[in-house]
């Protein structure tokens, strides 16, 4: 399974690479106004500063759940078609905002809890430390899940993260492998300036791991009992493989030798 997660979420960009370019600059414009402004503003006026950060953090949140949608569309071999960007705004920004302002929250633990953890200089203190350290990883490795479970299952905000919650602890290892790969397409997309694959990169990555994932669960519910090791991955992927195709870099570098 994970190579071809590899193969399609490669091939998935590739096909798309003009909607990748378009995404990644919009998300870049938008995150400008959090990144820039508040750091200017800090020192003369602090309480401006902050609220542009939020307003600006939170609007980030909208446009990357909408792009979700899009994205789904992508990694379900449909073509993006602008005239669903209305439709797409309407149904993900309440709950784009609610992730938004739990991301905000957590970024308040960290930013006042460390300091004032490690300053207790004790047990309690690092006791503290650690269980934050623990509890926002994991929380970063869970929320990979909440924009594909968004576009794909389900729609109010607690039955997301509860489902994003469930999805992580039932696949743990996998999780970790997710959040790494997602590690490595932040790190390269630095070296095309976050327009390549960039954050769209990542939102085409964790769509097509979950849609992949979802296989699983379908089979367990149609064969109660089966152990997860016994899943025969090979079978279940057989559509999708087909869908890609027998598709190579050469054959996509050169189709003409082919």
């Amino acid at each position: 399974m994970i190579l071809f997660l590899l193969k399609k979420w490669f091939f998935d960009c590739w096909d798309n690479l003009l909607w990748l370019l378009i995404g990644n600059l919009l998300i870049l414009i938008v995150a400008a106004v959090p990144i820039i402004i508040p750091p200017r503003l800090a020192s003369v006026a602090p309480e401006p500063a902050l609220l542009v950060f939020v307003l600006g953090f939170l609007l980030v949140m909208v446009i990357v759940g909408t792009l979700s949608f899009f994205v789904r569309d992508i990694t379900d071999y449909q073509s993006v078609e602008l005239e669903n960007l209305r439709e797409y705004i309407a149904v993900s920004w309440k709950q784009s905002l609610a992730f938004g302002g739990l991301y905000l929250f957590l970024m308040f633990l960290i930013v006042v809890g460390f300091p004032v953890y490690a300053g207790m200089d004790n047990v309690v203190g690092t006791f503290a430390m650690v269980f934050l350290f623990w509890g926002s990883l994991t929380w970063l490795l869970t929320s990979q899940y909440y924009f594909p479970i968004r576009a794909r299952l389900a729609g109010r905000f607690k039955i997301i993260v509860r489902k994003s919650f469930a999805v992580f602890f039932d696949n743990t290892a996998f999780s970790v492998f997710l959040g790494f790969g997602s590690f490595l397409i932040l790190l390269v997309s630095v070296f095309t300036a976050f327009l390549m694959p960039g954050f769209i990169g990542i939102l085409i990555w964790v769509h097509v791991a979950f849609k992949l994932r979802l296989k699983k669960y379908d089979y367990l519910e149609a064969n109660p009992g089966t152990k997860p090791s016994k899943i025969p991955w090979a079978e279940l992927l057989q559509e999708e493989k087909e869908r890609v195709g027998p598709r190579t870099l050469r054959n996509m570098i050169f189709p003409w030798k082919e």
